[in-house]
């Protein structure tokens, strides 16, 4: 039980770090004070013995004794809400940073520890919430847009077949490694990195330690208006010259991080050409953040030597003026 509060608490923390815009916060206290008074008016017509279950409202979601604990332990940052009151979940639907379209939820994991191997494997799987299948419609509500719930869930098939395909090949190295001598470590986990109005992106993280760590990020994106994954083309006008200003400005950002940290080392364009490096190809990791701003992302090694961890970069929009979708 302590550990399933600990879970709960844990959850709770990261679900009140979600940053909102002051007009998202006021339309979010608004629209949950209008669903409480419905809520509250709903029960009232149900009768006692409808909600012995419900314990306390907080902030929209409902906290069941019974089942609570179990959804924290098995859920991401975002939680569809139980439907003890459709205009609940209908007034938190209609706001973008809490929209119930897309959830992530713990689909396996694989723990172990004999001294010498130890493994936290959390594998993460996007849910598509059919918000609007029990009314015969096609479609999934996501914030004020409808999203063809064909085409999400097709993008969230092909993203959790990635992800699975990439934990498993993590798992079975780390089998492979445990007749060895020393000490190794795997942990995989993801996160919620952003959520706008338009899009979600769901992070994997793949940390593997022995000799040395290394840390492979790796980022999926979802266009909530359309339902489909979302490639950096994407983010572009059709047949417009993306690549050169993007690895034009990372260029001049490694430049000026350098110039104020000399610790703060990149390879140089001949060092990254040598090991036949670009600085942007279409499998270049990406996410759109709450500032609605793109942010290129490095593994370890790929632009500055492995002590610098993973890098990112946030392209200014004056440098995508123009060709921006």
């Amino acid at each position: 039980m302590r550990t399933e509060n600990n879970q709960f608490r844990q959850m709770e923390k990261e679900y009140k770090e979600v940053k909102m815009t002051a007009e998202q916060e006021k339309l979010l206290r608004n629209t949950i004070e209008a669903a409480k008074q419905q809520h509250e008016r709903d029960l009232a017509a149900l009768g006692d013995d409808s909600v012995k279950g419900v314990k306390t409202i907080s902030r929209g979601i409902y906290t069941f004794r019974k089942t609570v604990l179990s959804l924290a332990a098995a859920a991401a940052v975002f939680v569809a809400i139980p439907n003890v009151s459709v205009h609940a979940a209908q007034a938190l639907g209609s706001i973008p940073v809490l929209g119930g379209l897309v959830q992530a939820v713990t689909f396996r994991s694989y723990q172990t520890d004999d001294g010498h191997n130890s493994a936290d494997v959390q594998v993460p799987q996007i849910e598509i919430a059919d918000a609007a299948s029990s009314a015969g419609d096609t479609s999934s509500a996501a914030g004020s847009q409808t999203v063809p719930a064909a085409t999400a869930k097709k993008s969230a098939a092909e993203i959790n077949q990635e992800i699975k395909a990439a934990s498993d090949k993590l798992v079975q190295e780390f089998k492979d490694n445990m007749t060895k001598e020393g000490y190794q470590n795997v942990q995989v986990s993801s996160e919620v990195v952003a959520t706008t109005d338009q899009y979600y992106t769901l992070k994997l993280i793949c940390l593997q330690t022995a000799a040395d760590s290394m840390e492979t990020d790796y980022y999926y994106t979802i266009n909530l208006s359309t339902g489909r994954r979302v490639a950096l083309k994407d983010l572009f006008k059709d047949g417009a010259d993306y690549k050169t200003p993007i690895a034009d400005n990372i260029e001049q950002q490694m430049k000026d991080r350098n110039k104020k940290d000399e610790n703060q080392i990149f390879w140089t364009a001949q060092e990254r050409k040598d090991n036949g490096f670009d600085l942007l190809t279409d499998k270049t990791q990406f996410y759109i953040n709450q500032q609605n701003q793109l942010v290129i992302a490095y593994q370890q090694g790929d632009v500055a030597p492995m002590y610098m961890g993973n890098v990112e970069f946030t392209i200014p929009e004056d440098v995508l003026q123009g060709i921006r979708k």
